[in-house]
């Protein structure tokens, strides 16, 4: 634990050694390639913090390089801190499981736990890591250090996948096998789903299982009750803070993920805990997230009401209900909360969701598909300011926003002859491909120059969606039209999908729905049922 301790580097040395592990492997002719990382890169840190432009970072010669080796104070980092917290997390000693993890040191873990500092500051509600040097995290909250490590390793795949086994592994032996529930299970459970769609793997993962299970655990503690009256202002630590967080990002998840994208209904009937929850959290915190909470549990209420409305004839909703209207007194209520980007992506998205979800394409009037596009591309558009970087920060539903508009945008656009152009002519599905393709790029840049910063599994998978989405809308219209007329709203989210990646050149053929079950489950896992109109 002493050397725990002493191996702390200040932000000056880990820059040094960022840059100088990065040159002296440029000197050796081994730039890494998407998502074939060199080991010897493992221990790179990252000295990327909030507003800072990475790409503004100047390259070391090699002389300068070993100069500055040398300069760096004499420390030996601990190999063996994956050990340790194996132990620490009760795993046999003597197992061969997880060498990669196993072999995992402290400079390297501090890198990545400097990245999920990065990382968070995008998603609302999201659990902060203790103020506690490494080694009593390590003691006080193994496995929240675990799910950390897990969620801000994409860039080492290994690593990743080692750390994902070993969380899972963990959260069976202690939630099913052994009936355990806890504040720090919970907790390592949502940070786990934050970032989900950074190592998607439709064989083996069910989000929206495990979201329940989050759900279910959230209520098993209490935090309902607890929350049932407002808090005292003694509600003022660390610790404290992250129980309303966690509280708060079930029901951003329940909401967000959940009816956008699963179109299940909200798993959390509890308005009131949440906004006495987050009334306390927004006085007293000082983060932007936490400060709206009141205005972002406002908004995913409006989203759960307009659910039921739409799904349950027995509503306590008036029949005169109108999304629209809600969204227009909530803006005018909070009118500082569209300022953070997840929140603006998602009261963009939830109106587009109000108009379409009810209506198939065919019912659409000409101005509210004027309206659809143009709120569409508000969605993309507001990502894309955010730059390059942004593509690694979002969380998983403001993912599931931009997945679904990327799908939408097309259809909307190609169903009717006269529908807008984009930029210069040029579709404007088209256009955002163009824009998310560049953006895609300048963030594989970015990765060589900050290892941590790469997520291979999602670039790749974002390629490959941006690739069908070009497909679909390089279809002349009236051929995107007849098959949307003979679509009669039974689609699957897999076919819709495979409709656009066509065997043969400017042919839409749909494959066989049960030709490839895996492939079908992961486009259902992966995009929002309802647009299956």
């Amino acid at each position: 634990m002493t050397l725990l301790r002493n191996a702390m580097l200040n932000s000056s040395d880990v820059k040094t050694l960022r840059s100088v592990v990065y040159h002296m492997t440029l000197s050796k002719e081994k730039r890494p390639r998407e998502g074939k990382f060199p080991e010897e890169l493992a221990v790179v840190t990252s000295d990327l913090m909030p507003g800072r432009n990475v790409r503004q970072q100047e390259p070391l010669s090699v002389t300068d390089s070993a100069h500055q080796l040398a300069m760096i104070p004499k420390m030996t980092p601990d190999l063996s801190f994956g050990q340790n917290l194996l132990t620490t997390l009760e795993q046999d000693p003597s197992s061969d499981r997880w060498p990669r993890f196993r072999a995992l040191g402290v400079l390297e873990c501090q890198a990545y736990l400097q990245h999920y500092d990065e990382l968070i500051a995008a998603v609302p509600f999201a659990i902060r890591r203790p103020k506690l040097s490494l080694a009593a995290f390590m003691t006080r909250s193994p496995l929240l250090l675990l799910s950390i490590i897990l969620t801000a390793s994409s860039s080492c795949q290994i690593l990743e996948s080692e750390s994902e086994s070993l969380f899972r592994h963990i959260l069976a032996d202690r939630v099913v096998v052994r009936g355990q529930r806890s504040l720090e299970l919970l907790q390592g459970l949502l940070t786990y789903l934050i970032y989900h769609h950074h190592r998607h793997n439709h064989d083996t993962q069910q989000y929206f299982q495990f979201l329940q299970l989050a759900l279910a655990m959230a209520a098993d503690l209490g935090l309902y009750k607890r929350f049932s009256h407002p808090k005292p202002s003694v509600w003022a630590s660390e610790s404290d803070l992250n129980v309303l967080r966690a509280f708060l990002l079930c029901y951003y998840l329940s909401c967000g993920v959940g009816i956008l994208g699963y179109d299940r209904p909200d798993g959390m009937r509890c308005i009131q805990s949440l906004r006495h929850a987050a009334q306390s959290l927004a006085q007293r915190s000082t983060d932007g997230f936490d400060r709206e909470a009141p205005a972002l549990v406002e908004l995913l209420y409006i989203l759960a009401q307009h659910r039921d409305y739409l799904n349950c004839p027995t509503s306590n909703l008036p029949q005169s209900w109108n999304l629209a209207a809600a969204m227009e007194v909530w803006s005018a209520s909070y009118p500082t909360a569209s300022t953070l980007t997840a929140i603006k992506s998602m009261q963009h998205f939830v109106y587009v969701y109000g108009m379409l979800k009810c209506a198939r394409q065919d019912t659409l009037s000409k101005q509210d598909r004027e309206t659809s596009l143009e709120t569409l591309a508000l969605v993309l558009s507001h990502v894309l300011e955010r730059g390059a970087i942004y593509l690694v920060l979002f969380g998983v539903a403001e993912w599931g926003h931009i997945l679904t508009t990327l799908f939408l945008l097309p259809r909307v656009e190609g169903s009717a002859a006269d529908h807008p152009a984009g930029t210069n002519g040029v579709p404007l599905t088209l256009h955002y491909v163009s824009r998310f393709r560049q953006n895609l790029q300048e963030a594989r840049t970015l990765a060589t120059r900050d290892i941590v910063l790469g997520t291979p599994t999602f670039f790749g998978w974002l390629d490959r969606i941006l690739c069908a989405v070009e497909r679909q809308a390089a279809l002349h219209p009236t051929s995107i039209r007849t098959r949307q007329d003979q679509d009669r709203g039974d689609e699957s989210a897999y076919e819709l999908v495979n409709a656009f990646i066509d065997q043969e050149p400017n042919q839409g053929a749909v494959l066989p729905r049960g030709e490839d079950k895996d492939q079908e489950d992961f486009w259902s896992d992966f995009m929002s049922e309802w647009l299956d109109w």
